[in-house]
């Protein structure tokens, strides 16, 4: 009998509702969940309701919440301590980049730059590595 993997699960969190339903379609095409917060805020309502993702790939140039502050405040409390987050952003900025090493990201991807495939192959390895 074949036993089919479980299907991984990616909380896209982007401002831009364009780039986020294009990710989102390409992780589905992919055979991977995915579901979609407009903001670090929404994000964390996400998680409080219920959500439980394997991973996120978090924007990190939005209103308010930036993913550095989202980061930062789901690596503080124990039940997403380990929870993959990849920051994808369409800024590159070298300290911001060693700050979220430090905090705990999984990765830096910068948008344009780092290709499509690159950012899904690490997501599904992040997800099948993840036991939270």
């Amino acid at each position: 009998m074949l036993v089919r993997p479980a299907t991984c699960s990616v909380l896209i969190v982007e401002d831009h509702p364009d780039t986020a339903h294009m990710l989102r379609f390409l992780f589905n095409r992919r055979g991977l969940s995915a579901e979609v917060a407009d903001s670090g805020e929404a994000a964390l309502t996400f998680l409080e309701g219920g959500g439980r993702p394997q991973c996120l790939l978090v924007d990190n140039m939005m209103p308010g919440m930036t993913g550095l502050d989202l980061l930062t405040r789901l690596k503080a409390l124990p039940e997403y301590a380990q929870l993959p987050v990849f920051i994808n952003s369409a800024g590159y900025e070298w300290r911001d980049q060693m700050r979220a090493e430090t905090i705990g990201a999984a990765a830096w991807f910068v948008k344009g730059v780092t290709s499509l495939d690159q950012i899904i192959a690490r997501v599904m390895a992040a997800c099948a590595a993840y036991e939270g």
